[in-house]
């Protein structure tokens, strides 16, 4: 094998390993080829409505699951509440003030609970929503277009948001956790 120089080793486009001159990764066996430097406008355009779409597919779905389970959250908080003032009721207190004292106590205890698990059935559900779809149509893209997924996942994070849910499933070598300067 012919040696390398430093400008000709390039890291595979699918796992981020240095490959050198190989034809394939020697980590995951992707073949490799000279990334593009920018996609033409006709694939930028299907990529960025197919992370678009997905991201709002994520956001749909982790809405709709937090909204029930809060609701869901708020009715067993409400019922349980209900049934401890109707105990103390019950066990001889006719003092008001207490009973409202445990009706408020009861209320903010039942919707701190709602938003714990609202928000447990949010990331769950986005979750399952990326794994059922997005992450298939993520593969079948990178796949039919000789991208690789860490330059779909570059590509992707210049389209999305900071707070987009897309974007936990990106490897993304520069993270603003890390500080990395974009260049």
């Amino acid at each position: 094998m012919a040696s390398t120089n430093s400008s000709e080793v390039m890291p595979c486009p699918n796992c981020g390993v240095e490959v050198g001159s190989r034809d394939t990764c020697p980590a995951c066996g992707a073949p490799i080829a000279p990334l593009l430097e920018e996609p033409d406008q006709t694939r930028w355009d299907e990529m960025s409505r197919l992370i678009e779409s997905n991201n709002q597919n994520l956001v749909s779905a982790g809405i709709r699951a937090a909204e029930s389970a809060f609701g869901l959250g708020c009715f067993l908080g409400a019922m349980m509440g209900m049934v401890l003032l109707v105990i103390v009721f019950a066990l001889g207190s006719r003092n008001w003030i207490l009973i409202g004292i445990l009706g408020m106590v009861a209320s903010i205890i039942a919707v701190g609970a709602a938003v714990g698990i609202s928000t447990r059935a949010k990331s769950a559900t986005i979750n399952k929503a990326y794994e059922r779809s997005a992450k298939h149509e993520i593969e079948r893209f990178v796949l039919v277009n000789h991208l690789g997924r860490l330059e779909f996942d570059s590509l992707a994070d210049q389209v999305l948001s900071k707070e987009a849910p897309l974007r936990k499933y990106l490897r993304l070598s520069n993270t603003p956790e890390t500080g990395a300067a974009e260049e």
